[in-house]
Formats: C-alpha cells, structure tokens, sequence
C-alpha cells in the first residue's frame, strides 16, 4: 500500500554510510510502503540502527537519498548541490517521523506528563492545556494511568520505556521507528512494553520499522521481515517465510543462534 499519489512512506535510493573504514549501510535501496510493519532482523553491526538512524538525520549519509512521503529527508555527499536541502526542510519532514531509542532518555526532573506534553508544546505550538489532555490520553494507552505525577525515577524500565513511546505519539507521527526498545529491560518487563507495540499497531494505521531480537514478536506483528548482514539485505518477505522457511542459509544461522521462536 502506497498514499493516495502512489508514494511509497519511507524511499531509500543508494544509501551508503562508513564509519571510517566500516561499511555500515552498502548502496541500499528499498521502499516501505504506507501503513506497512517491518521488523529489521540481523547481527550487531549489520546496519539495522543506522538504518533508523538516519531517517532520523541523526547520522548523516555519505550517497544516496532517503524520502518521506516522496519528500527529501537526507541527501548524501554525492547528490548535486541543486538537490540538496535545508535544515528548515528537514525539519518538516522530520515532523512525520517519530522514533524510540534502546535507552528512555526521560527528563530526569520532569514527572511522566510533562515528558510527553513539552515537545506537543514547544514544536508543534499546542496550549498547554490541549497538550495535557492529550498525554494523560496516551499515557492511558500505554497502561499508566495514574503515573501522570511521577518522575522517571519513581518508575520501572518498563514504565520508562512506556512514557517514551507515549512522548513519540504525542508528536502524532505518521512514520514510527523502534530500535531494540527492550533491549536495556529486564527480562521481567520486556512483555510489557512489546504489548503496548502490538496493540499499537493492531489499532494505528502507522508504518512502522522495527529493529528487535524478539523473533516471536516479529512474527506476531511484522508485515514484513528483512533480514541484514553488512549494510545490505539479505533476505526479506513475509514473517512466515522468512522466520519459518528462510531460504538463505545466513539467515538460518541467525535464527539458530538467536533461540526459539
């Protein structure tokens, strides 16, 4: 499924990134089209973060072009002059993208309420009372109702985790971008916050990308699996093909390695 102008929501035309001499992100093309749930699956530096990374602009690519809804969002040193874009232009695609990290990055000295309510307030110019109204409502949907008053460290890594992703919906993102968001939890609360990421995509029409180890979870939610090694794809398709019958023996090995799913 594209938008109504055949546009896919996320474009990445001959992305390359290096971190020095490590090729993280090797020419990589691929559309994600609207509304479409794609978990990002491979070993430690396979690319999958810098994938996320970048659509977020914050790393910055070498080649290639990266769009949003057709629109510009990163543009690599290789790309003429005339195509490349300002800072305010980026800024307005960015508005679509919303992203939760590995670690909460909660505002120590704020209670749960004002984490998510400060950007609604300052970016998007929302009153103060329009932005409350709204937290208190995706605090609700995250299950912590009654936390509203409470500052980050009242509260566990998976309540944490909980208020950060509520913080990213407050932007109203059409674009959500999850990078291994249990993987600073304990085992214990890591059911918690995947909960929340299901109902969130059994009742939101978002696209959504998730980089994540929880193949179980990646079955239950994904639309599509793809499957990274070297900044490249390997394999990608359905979750039933590529969890249950993946026809490349590297991803196999993956799979064995990583446990039951």
């Amino acid at each position: 499924m594209t938008d109504s102008a055949g546009v896919p929501a996320i474009r990445f035309t001959g992305c390359s990134k290096r971190f020095g001499e490590t090729v993280v992100l090797d020419d990589f093309t691929w559309d994600v089209p609207v509304g479409r749930r794609v978990a990002i699956l491979g070993p430690s530096g396979s690319g999958k973060t810098t994938l996320l990374r970048l659509v977020m602009t914050i790393e910055r690519l070498d080649a290639g072009v990266i769009e949003v809804f057709g629109r510009p969002i990163a543009t690599g040193r290789d790309v003429p002059s005339s195509r490349q874009i300002s800072e305010r232009q980026v800024r307005e695609v960015r508005r679509d993208v919303g992203m939760v990290f590995q670690q909460f990055n909660l505002f120590p000295h704020m209670s749960a309420l004002q984490n998510v309510t400060e950007a609604p307030i300052r970016v998007l110019g929302k009153s103060k009372e329009e932005a409350a109204e709204h937290g208190r409502e995706l605090l609700r949907q995250v299950g912590l109702q009654g936390k509203e008053d409470a500052p980050p460290r009242q509260l566990s890594g998976g309540q944490q985790q909980r208020v950060a992703i509520a913080r990213a919906l407050a932007m109203e993102p059409r674009i959500m971008l999850f990078d291994e968001v249990t993987s600073a939890l304990d085992p214990e609360l890591v059911g918690e916050v995947l909960e929340v990421i299901r109902q969130l995509a059994e009742h939101s029409s978002m696209t959504m990308l998730l980089v994540t180890h929880e193949i179980g979870f990646a079955r239950d939610v994904a639309d599509e699996v793809l499957f990274m090694e070297h900044g490249r794809v390997v394999e990608s398709g359905p979750p039933e093909q590529v969890l249950g019958s993946p026809r490349e023996e590297r991803t196999r090995s993956f799979l064995r390695a990583v446990g039951p799913h």
